[in-house]
C-alpha cells in the first residue's frame, strides 16, 4: 500500500511539471512558426501579412530573443508598408462616403471614412462602388509611400432606355364615320350649288323650279348635319379608344391596309354618291 502510495504522488508530481511544460512547448512551436513566416513574407513583399504575422512572434509568451527580433521586424515593416487613403467623387466633383471599395476583387472598405489602408507594395486594382455607380483604377505603390491619395471618379447612373415610340391607332369605325362625314361635305356643297342654280330663275320662278330648289336645299341640311354628326362620332371613337400601345417590332406583320372609295354620279338636279371600303 506505502509503495502504492508513493506511486501515485509520483506520477501526480510529474503530471503538474510535463503539463506546464508541454503548453509552452506548443506556444513556443507557434512563435518559432510565426518568426519564419515573417521573414519568408516580408522577402515575398507581402509586407501586410508578414506585418500580422510579426505581431504574433513579438508577443511576451514568445522566447525572449526570438520576441526581440520581431519586435524589431514588425517596426521595419510598418515604416515599408504603404498606406493609402480612398477618396470617391461623382463627375461634379462631390464627395460621396458610402462607397465601398475593393482592392484586386477584395473588399477592403464598407465605406470611405479617409482613414489609411496598408497595402503591400506593387500594382493593384482599386474598385469603387456606390449603388448603380462605378469605376476602377490602377496604382502603383512603393515601399514607403505614406497615406497616398487614391481617388475615383464615379461614372453617373445610366441613362434610362428610351421609351418606344407611342401610336394610337385610328378605329374603323372612326375611318367608316369619317368617310360619311366627307360624303355628307361633298353632297352639301354639291346640293348647295344646284339650289343656288335653281334660285337663278328668282323673280319668275315656276312651281316646278320652286319644289326643285327647296328639296335641294333640304338634301344639303341634311347633308352637312349627317356629315357633322357623323364627324363628331368618329372623333369620339377615337378619343375612347384604349390607350397609345407601344410600336410594334419591326418584324411584325403589317395590318392590312383599309381603302376608302368615294364615288359620284352626276344627274338631272344632282348628283348621287356612293361610299365603298375594303378592311
Amino acid at each position: 500500500m506505502i509503495r502504492g502510495t508513493r506511486g501515485a504522488m509520483v506520477g501526480a508530481v510529474l503530471l503538474a511539471v510535463l503539463e506546464p511544460s508541454g503548453a509552452a512547448l506548443a506556444a513556443n512551436e507557434a512563435c518559432f512558426d510565426s518568426y519564419e513566416r515573417t521573414q519568408r513574407l516580408r522577402k515575398e513583399g507581402k509586407l501586410v501579412e508578414a506585418s500580422d504575422q510579426a505581431a504574433i512572434c513579438a508577443a511576451d509568451s514568445c522566447p525572449g530573443m526570438i520576441k526581440s527580433d520581431c519586435a524589431r521586424w514588425k517596426n521595419e515593416i510598418a515604416k515599408a508598408t504603404p498606406t493609402v487613403v480612398f477618396s470617391a467623387a461623382d463627375e461634379q466633383g462631390k464627395e460621396i462616403a458610402a462607397t465601398t471599395v475593393f482592392v484586386d476583387d477584395r473588399k477592403v472598405a464598407d465605406s470611405i471614412d479617409g482613414k489609411p489602408v496598408a497595402l503591400d507594395p506593387g500594382s493593384h486594382r482599386v474598385r469603387f462602388e456606390s449603388g448603380d455607380r462605378k469605376t476602377e483604377v490602377t496604382v502603383e505603390l512603393a515601399a514607403g509611400d505614406s497615406n497616398r491619395r487614391v481617388a475615383g471618379t464615379l461614372a453617373p447612373l445610366p441613362s434610362p432606355p428610351p421609351a418606344p415610340l407611342q401610336h394610337r391607332r385610328i378605329p374603323t369605325v372612326s375611318l367608316v364615320l369619317g368617310g360619311v362625314a366627307a360624303v355628307g361635305l361633298v353632297s352639301f356643297v354639291s346640293f348647295a350649288i344646284a339650289g343656288r342654280v335653281q334660285q337663278g330663275c328668282s323673280p319668275l320662278c315656276q312651281p316646278g323650279q320652286i319644289s326643285a330648289m327647296r328639296t335641294e336645299y333640304a338634301v344639303a341640311d341634311v347633308s352637312w348635319i349627317t356629315g357633322l354628326a357623323a364627324l363628331g362620332g368618329g372623333v369620339a371613337f377615337w378619343v375612347a379608344q384604349p390607350g397609345a400601345r407601344s410600336a410594334p417590332p419591326a418584324d411584325a406583320p403589317r395590318p392590312q391596309a383599309m381603302t376608302l372609295r368615294l364615288e359620284a354620279s352626276p344627274e338631272r338636279g344632282g348628283a348621287t354618291f356612293g361610299f365603298h371600303g375594303s378592311f
